[in-house]
């Protein structure tokens, strides 16, 4: 994982191997010094790891690494051990490179932020203003001139080019530009296994609440946070929620970074509605880390180096992105998955490795302990089709189940007989609705599909802020549907925003409840376009 804390660059990479490995005397008990037998298993890794046994150190790490974060034991543990050395403290202001070559490291860059705003249908100084140029530049110097930050960023791009095709359809589909998948490398240089001290972890570096918010199970058995293409899937939809409050792309990373809560608290003690952008944001706030405040410069380095059309010409591998129309995706669940794969394209394990750019073997999967990881298999392979893309055994199970309810036209979890109250609106019509904590006016104006000109016209407001438990009238422009659904059971907003076919964002910032979960007995209010 990627951090900058006190100008010095931090660079993160846990391997987790679980091959031939056997904890031994590392297990820990179930008595009620639970503590002390970590603080004990921690011992016992350190002396494993001096020993050159670092694959039974690690996975006794991997294994606890839930217990560690629950009782604050990681600044205990080896995480300090495993950084690589930071670069002197002077290397950002050192001569680096001739002022021709600046010239061109600002041109790619203005290049690279003109392609984003287009396809942000945005104004390119509102993603980086030409006065914060500079911050990216630096970093750029930093990973062309210091040999170990060059030597990381070859294996960047080599992981881009097989996992931004892979991600790509899920982040998309959200209408982001392919090239802002970039932030993965800032995250975990494309490490499923990474883990940082503050208790993210995977590949795309979520906390365990925010997780379990976006549907992954977190637990002492089983963490979905290291599960590759289903963290994908709800990083994706958490950095769009994050979009789409803010209003804003380089707010909602500084949110996936530091978290939303951080960023709508210093959004509050702004004194003027010209500052809410972010480049305002780290030059005159103190509240945000240098690690937030640094983030965003990452990412745009990254993005404008990694670029094949800059690739070559900075000095890093200029290898093409995988033809995924001439390849197959799997996603290995499982080992048996990978066994039928690796059993079905025997003799064409180099086309396969090919595909797979950053794996140096088949078998690296294994060895690491990858879970539900993207495969690339070339297509004229004779792969059992079952298990293509998003199948294999797990998921044709779940679709058959899915299938069955279909028949009986029954919507998992939801009981017509638990609607408290039904209303219908025409086009024409105007609804009442009272404003809840976190709801902004382009939230609104999205989900009701109407205008935000005429929400204040008919409001008669001259801002676009809005209070907690306002009145607002809202036209209504398509057929509106609003229900009051008690719950008949616990379940999770994500859930039953699936059920109800709405977002998961809308749901819950239209009810005051703050927890991702609803319990038995609460009424939610459903606002959805109506189908006769």
């Amino acid at each position: 994982m990627i951090r900058v804390k006190n100008g010095l660059f931090i660079i993160f990479f846990l391997f987790i191997s679980v091959a031939g490995a056997q904890t031994g005397a590392l297990s820990v008990s179930g008595t009620d010094s639970a503590k002390t037998a970590l603080k004990n298993g921690l011992s016992a890794m350190l002396m494993l790891m001096k020993n050159g046994k670092k694959d039974q150190a690690f996975l006794w790490f991997k294994q606890h690494y839930y217990q560690l974060h629950q009782y604050r034991l990681l600044q205990d543990s080896l995480l300090k051990a495993l950084y690589v050395q930071p670069i002197p403290s002077d290397s950002f202001s050192a001569p680096v490179a001739a002022e021709t070559d600046s010239v061109k490291i600002r041109q790619a860059i203005r290049r690279q932020i003109r392609s984003l705003a287009a396809a942000l249908e945005v104004k390119p100084a509102t993603v980086v203003p030409d006065s914060f140029i500079h911050n990216i530049e630096r970093y750029i110097h930093l990973y062309r001139k210091n040999k170990t930050y060059h030597d990381y960023f070859e294996r960047v791009v080599v992981k881009s080019r097989k996992f931004i095709p892979a991600f790509s359809p899920l982040f998309t589909r959200y209408g982001f530009p392919e090239e802002l998948i970039y932030f993965i490398a800032v995250e975990s240089a494309f490490n499923p296994n990474a883990i940082s001290k503050a208790g993210a972890a995977g590949m795309f570096q979520f906390m365990p609440a925010t997780a379990r918010e976006y549907g992954l199970t977190v637990t002492e058995d089983r963490d979905e946070r290291f599960w590759v293409m289903k963290s994908a899937r709800a990083s994706a939809e958490y950095l769009k929620d994050l979009f789409l409050e803010l209003g804003d792309i380089n707010l909602a990373f500084a949110a996936y970074n530091t978290g939303p809560n951080k960023i709508r608290r210093v959004l509050k003690k702004l004194s003027t509605i010209r500052h809410r952008t972010y480049w305002q944001l780290i030059s005159g706030s103190e509240d945000l880390k240098s690690e937030t405040k640094e983030y965003l410069p990452q990412i745009y380095a990254v993005m404008t180096l990694a670029n094949p059309e800059n690739a070559a010409s900075f000095g890093f591998p200029d290898i093409p992105f995988v033809d995924t129309t001439s390849a197959k995706r799997f996603r290995v669940r499982n080992f048996q998955v990978l066994n039928r794969i690796v059993n079905s394209v025997q003799g064409a394990e180099e086309q396969l490795l090919k595909l797979n750019p950053e794996l140096s073997s088949i078998d690296q999967i294994r060895q690491n302990n990858y879970q539900d990881y993207p495969l690339f298999v070339p297509g004229n392979m004779n792969v059992p089709t079952e298990m293509e893309g998003d199948a294999g055994p797990v998921a044709e199970k779940k679709k058959e189940i899915v299938k069955k309810k279909k028949k009986k036209k029954i919507h998992p979890g939801f009981d017509p007989g638990r609607v408290v109250a039904k209303e219908i609106y025409h086009p024409g019509d105007t609804l009442i609705y009272r404003v809840q904590r976190g709801n902004t006016l382009s939230m609104l104006a999205r989900m009701f599909q109407v205008r935000e000109t005429r929400i204040k016209k008919i409001n008669g407001m001259k801002f676009k802020s809005l209070r907690k438990g306002t009145l607002l009238k809202i036209p209504v422009n398509v057929p509106l549907e609003v229900l009051h659904y008690q719950m008949p059971r616990s379940e999770r907003y994500i859930r039953l925003a699936e059920r109800f076919g709405v977002s998961a964002f809308d749901l819950k910032h239209i009810n005051r409840n703050k927890s991702a979960t609803l319990a038995a007995g609460d009424t939610v209010l459903v606002i959805r376009p109506y189908k006769p």
